[in-house]
């Protein structure tokens, strides 16, 4: 039988902090203020067949990227946040690297970090959530960049 690399079969289960659906909806990352009007209006104007084809992403990133005066190359749509962070995680680490976290935090950042075979280095937010930067900064060590093509 297949089985999952040991980096993901030791994963906690992931459990929703407010699975019950009351609360603000902040641990899942969720508007809080609901769906903008405007989103809601252009959706009801399309047809079924549009709504259930992948779109392609490249035209809307050089839109975006025209917006922002960025290169296309800089900008990557997905289909949630999920994605993004599982992508960057996938892109970027490699077994027994270090994933530096600031919490508290989305909770999908580490367990993408820790499928990656990563060890999730968390730091405690300051009082009143403030960015802890001079702790995150203590926590970072000189990498190998041998393993990844880079100069020694």
């Amino acid at each position: 039988m297949l089985e999952a690399r040991p980096s993901v079969k030791n994963l906690h289960a992931y459990r929703p902090p407010l699975a019950d659906g009351k609360g603000c909806g902040w641990t899942f990352n969720e508007s809080t203020v609901g769906c903008s009007p405007r989103v809601l209006a252009r959706l009801r104007s399309l047809d079924g067949d549009l709504l259930a084809r992948y779109p392609e992403r490249e035209p809307v990133e050089r839109e975006v990227a025209a917006h922002f005066g960025l290169d296309p190359a800089q900008v990557l749509l997905t289909n949630g946040v999920d994605e993004g962070i599982h992508l960057l995680c996938s892109a970027y680490l490699e077994p027994g690297d270090e994933a530096i976290i600031v919490v508290p935090t989305f909770a999908m950042y580490a367990i993408f970090a820790q499928a990656e075979g990563a060890r999730v280095v968390e730091v405690r937010a300051g009082e009143d959530f403030e960015f802890p930067l001079e702790g995150l900064l203590s926590r970072i060590k000189p990498t190998d960049t041998t393993h990844r093509g880079g100069e020694s």
